[in-house]
């Protein structure tokens, strides 16, 4: 919010804040225009406004406030940026796990053709859940009943994970 001048009356300020307030289009002419319609401005005279956006440096004022905001929705933007990030990068970590634990725990010379047939649907089935969400909960059986992996993935962990069956299925 721009701030009020010592010296500047509360007319003054006001009048400053109306036009502020009037957004890129704003003009004296069309602020004095605005005063002449209501019904208790703060001065309807072109004269007044004018000297008061001049003596209280109204423009000057305006472009510092508009700088301001700028950093500050870039501030905002940034600390959005970095949110996306670590959550794309725990992502990654999640993904390089579930590879992991599934290459150590699935037993291919056991599993049938037919258990990575199931194994594929299951995983197709979660990359069309993944179309809506951006992550889903995956868990992993072995041919002994057993789940090696039981957490969150996204959709290029189970890519990665569908490639290894397919390969191991040809």
């Amino acid at each position: 919010m721009i701030e009020k001048i010592a010296s500047e009356s509360g007319k003054a300020y006001q009048s400053l804040l109306d036009y502020w307030n009037m957004g890129a289009s704003r003009s004296i002419t069309k602020l004095v225009e605005l005063y002449m319609a209501s019904p208790s401005p703060p001065t309807t005279r072109y004269s007044t406004v004018a000297g008061w956006s001049s003596r209280y440096n109204w423009k000057e004022r305006i472009e510092a406030e508009i700088i301001a905001i700028a950093k500050q929705n870039e501030s905002v933007a940034i600390e959005e940026r970095a949110k996306l990030f670590n959550k794309q990068f725990d992502l990654i970590y999640d993904a390089l796990e579930v590879a992991e634990t599934a290459k150590q725990s699935i037993n291919f010379e056991k599993t049938s053709v037919a258990q990575f047939t199931g194994i594929l649907t299951a995983i197709h089935k979660m990359l069309a859940d993944l179309r809506t969400n951006d992550t889903t909960k995956v868990a992993l059986t072995d041919v002994d009943g057993k789940k090696p992996y039981e957490g969150k993935v996204d959709e290029s962990t189970i890519l990665a994970i569908a490639a290894r069956f397919d390969k191991a299925n040809e």
